[in-house]
């Protein structure tokens, strides 16, 4: 399995004739749904997934109500979205917090936790 995605329009929106990187640009929102197959490294993301040819990036702008609480992050070197949700941190992670301060850390893989969470987002491509 993988991540499900949803294109919330029926084209994605041309923001100008060209760009610097010589290419048409475009913006789409998607809302994604995950699993319980969290791999290493994230969920492998494909510009085709969002009808673009390349990624430049993409932010999450929102997420399902009830659902656990997530963040996800494009990794552009890999091409991976890395999810990240509420946990305990230690303070040899991050000087200065203790073992009870919340943050965001990344799912452990084939979380459960994240499965059929539904986040929204604002992707930039070409």
């Amino acid at each position: 399995m993988a991540i499900t995605v949803t294109l919330q329009q029926l084209q994605k929106l041309q923001i100008g004739a060209t760009s610097p990187y010589g290419t048409i640009d475009y913006i789409q929102i998607a809302q994604l749904v995950y699993d319980s197959s969290y791999p290493n490294g994230g969920y492998p993301i494909t510009p085709s997934s969002f009808n673009l040819n390349g990624i430049y990036g993409l932010t999450q702008i929102g997420y399902g109500g009830n659902a656990t609480p997530t963040l996800a992050m494009y990794d552009a070197a890999n091409k991976t979205l890395r999810v990240y949700a509420v946990g305990l941190v230690t303070g040899s992670a991050f000087p200065g917090l203790t073992a009870t301060t919340s943050a965001f850390v990344e799912v452990a893989v084939g979380s459960a936790a994240i499965n059929n969470v539904s986040p929204t987002f604002l992707v930039l491509g070409s």
